[in-house]
């Protein structure tokens, strides 16, 4: 019984199919009589409504790979302004979150607006704005800043950690904005700033490699009590592009001054014998004078620099080596470790 019913809606299937078929074998044919029974306004409004079709699903599709980009830029902005910390997972993700929206700031105003509300919001710290900076300079290129970059190099309130991202960023832009190396100065000199501010500023300025900051990175050596902004000076005259402009003996004088002061901090001292190295292809009799004094005349307590001061005048090859002084390992550790 169950089996003759089955045979019997097999049929009926078969039929039905059939009849369908049947239906539309003769549909391509008589699209075409239709289509040329058409007068040609119907046609022509016809055509309109396929190209408004088209539009829509190409405005859609768009609309999808937008709201990508928008969300990648909420999520990338959650995770920068997260206290937990960013593993390997968690810049990855970043990663690709900033390749999706440089991918599609070229080509959608929306979303340049949004990334440029962020930017400007008050809610924003100085370590997303550093990031939104970045991910700009990678979809529109560094010689596009957007307007908000223009604007925030002028800012006498701009963060010196983002006004470094800026110049890394934009480099031509930075060079031609006088208001921002007159802002960065007032903020590495200005002992009423809180020195790791002050610290942030002179990091910005030796991101120019400007040879023409050296004179303010030695005033600011001699003048600042800090010694993390003192160090930093230190690096920003060691990273003078074309050192050939302005290094010259009398700051090699200041520099011996430094080094052979006894109340010198033991850290800046053994930073300014590798900056010694660094005027040596220029003066190398007065750079080799100043290593070999410090050798034979460190202040008490300060083995560290005199093996450094050895080593550096071993290494330039300038006269008899100097034997290696003894060193402890608690000297040793004392010294990475600050």
């Amino acid at each position: 019984m169950m089996a003759s019913g089955l045979i019997c809606y097999s049929e009926k299937a078969k039929k039905f199919n059939y009849k369908i078929m049947l239906k539309f074998k003769h549909w391509p044919g008589q699209a075409r009589r239709a289509w040329r029974a058409w007068s040609w306004k119907k046609r022509l409004r016809f055509g309109l409504l396929l190209l408004v079709i088209v539009v829509g699903l190409t405005l859609a599709i768009s609309g999808l790979s937008l709201d990508k980009a928008s969300i990648a830029l909420i999520s990338l902005s959650r995770s920068v302004e997260s206290s937990t910390p960013c593993h390997e997972s968690c810049l990855i993700a970043r990663s690709a979150w900033e390749q999706l929206i440089a991918a599609r700031l070229p080509v959608s105003a929306r979303l340049r607006r949004e990334l440029n509300r962020v930017f400007t919001s008050g809610a924003a710290s100085p370590t997303l704005k550093s990031e939104l900076i970045k991910v700009s300079a990678l979809g529109l290129g560094s010689d596009n800043p957007p307007e908000f970059v223009k604007d925030y190099l002028s800012s006498a309130k701009a963060d010196p950690k983002v006004l470094a991202e800026i110049i890394a960023d934009y480099p031509e832009t930075a060079d031609d904005n006088q208001t921002l190396f007159a802002n960065l100065k007032q903020q590495a000199s200005d002992s009423n700033i809180s020195p790791a501010t002050r610290r942030e500023a002179l990091k910005a300025l030796a991101e120019t490699g400007d040879a023409s900051l050296t004179s303010f990175y030695f005033l600011c050596l001699n003048q600042d009590n800090d010694l993390g902004v003192r160090q930093e000076a230190v690096r920003a005259i060691s990273t003078i592009k074309d050192q050939n402009l302005d290094y010259n003996v009398n700051q090699l004088a200041i520099i011996k001054n430094l080094i052979m002061a006894p109340d010198t901090d033991k850290a800046l001292r053994a930073d300014l014998v590798f900056l010694v190295g660094n005027y040596y292809p220029l003066f190398p009799s007065a750079s080799a004078a100043i290593l070999s004094d410090l050798y034979k005349q460190t202040p008490a307590g300060d083995n560290v620099s005199r093996a450094l001061a050895a080593d550096e005048f071993n290494r330039l090859g300038r006269g008899a080596k100097l034997a290696a002084p003894v060193v402890s390992q608690a000297e040793w550790d004392a010294y990475y470790n600050q």
